[in-house]
């Protein structure tokens, strides 16, 4: 239901895709519920629950006037494995894609990044709970390229990055967890005339499904079929894979190399990203559903109060309808929203240099399925008409979404 974002300064953790070469289960039946003394034993497969893959194919139009077409793609995947009783592994992977092609003259904008990466943990029990003790290490490519206009501004970057730190699982139910953590990570990127480099701490949760592999049954062979049976009647609650909260507070140092000179400027930078997707069955196949984003990025200049600011909030509510004559899992629904953007920019005397905020409003309209991969964990693809108005003077983005995730039932038996 994410219809708008900043993309975070320190390049993502990326999530999953792996996973299906491990998914077969055998027609005996399941393994006992997954709780706090089963995550940390041999075999366990443990699943960052947010958005894989992604699709967009907009027109943009400026008060009635089109401007051009926006096509946007990425795909993201993180999975990990206990290779033995208290040891896990894990390696993620990222890539998206974003172009603009005017309507009027030659030439476009794109933009593209590529990630990935690996990391370990070891897993210490802690009374009833799970602590992961442990690190990653990727990196990746930034590319930009304009050539609207007949001239061509391109640039090229590469980036290592790491992260050392603890998580902690707090087990919903069988398996899905909101999964605390800290760590301090640094980021470097690499370009033709300098680098930047980041330091800093990161804090927050993220959604987490933790399962083995005798529970996971992609192509329905054994139990998969049955995996969904009343899931979809009144009172039954999940929550979407991209839920999850990140407080970064770190240091951003740029050094420059001009005239044979290197120049180097330092900015502290605060970040807040937090995202909510809930749904609720209202009735017997009628769910009320709803999404909160909210981000805001400061960065200031340490040694005055110079600074810059931008946010962003959304807030969607919205309701889907299964459609049983179709099939059981198979849903229509309607999502409308509104919020507001703005930035800030403030001198060396906290005065206010320049200003702005803009209205938002939202609208997604389409089909969706649940493809049950897991006892109360699906697959959700959903393919739909999207619209995204800003401004007084509106500029918009109207067309195809099409997005492929996760969503986990938490209701108690």
């Amino acid at each position: 239901m994410k219809s708008l974002f900043i993309r975070p300064l320190v390049i993502g953790i990326g999530m999953l895709t792996s996973v299906l070469s491990y998914a077969q289960t055998e027609a005996g039946g399941l393994s006992s519920q997954i709780n706090s003394q089963t995550i940390s034993q041999q075999g366990v497969h443990a699943l960052n629950l947010g958005d894989l893959f992604g699709l967009r194919l907009d027109g943009v139009s400026a008060d009635g006037d089109k401007l051009g077409n926006n096509t946007w793609f990425g795909f993201m995947s993180h999975y990990g494995y206990n290779i033995v009783d208290n040891v896990q592994v894990r390696g993620y992977l990222g890539y998206d894609v974003d172009s603009f092609t005017p309507d009027q003259g030659s030439g476009s904008q794109s933009s593209s990044s590529f990630n990935a990466g690996i990391g370990a943990s070891y897993i210490l029990p802690i009374g009833s709970q799970n602590l992961f003790i442990g690190g990653n290490f990727g990196g990746g490519t930034l590319n930009s390229e304009d050539d609207i206009g007949g001239s061509t501004f391109s640039s090229e970057s590469d980036y290592t990055e790491y992260s050392l730190g603890v998580k902690m699982p707090y087990l919903l139910n069988d398996g899905h967890a909101f999964t605390l953590y800290v760590n301090y990570s640094g980021l470097t990127q690499n370009f033709d005339d300098g680098d930047n480099t980041f330091t800093g701490v990161n804090l927050g949760f993220n959604t987490y499904n933790f399962n083995t592999g005798d529970r996971f049954d992609v192509f329905h062979s054994g139990q998969g079929s049955s995996f969904s049976e009343n899931q979809f009647l009144a009172g039954n609650y999940a929550v979407g894979g991209s839920t999850g909260l990140n407080l970064t507070f770190g240091t951003d140092v740029l050094t420059q190399e001009f005239d044979g000179e290197n120049f180097e400027s330092e900015t502290a930078v605060t970040q807040i990203d937090f995202n909510y997707e809930g749904l609720y069955y209202v009735g017997d196949g009628f769910g009320i559903r709803g999404g909160f984003d909210y981000s805001l990025a400061k960065f200031c200049d340490p040694e005055s109060d110079a600074s810059s600011t931008a946010s962003l909030l959304m807030v969607m509510i919205g309701a889907q309808y299964h459609i049983d004559a179709v099939c059981p899992a198979f849903y229509g629904f309607l999502d409308v929203g509104a919020g507001s953007s703005a930035f800030t920019i403030t001198n060396d005397d906290d005065e206010e240099v320049s200003s702005d905020s803009e209205g938002l409003f939202g609208l997604n309209l389409g089909v969706g399925d649940q493809y049950f991969i897991a006892p109360r964990l699906a697959l959700r693809p959903e393919i739909g008409f999207r619209f995204l108005s800003r401004g007084d003077v509106p500029v918009t983005e109207s067309g195809l979404n099409f997005n492929l995730g996760f969503i986990a039932y938490v209701t108690s038996d």
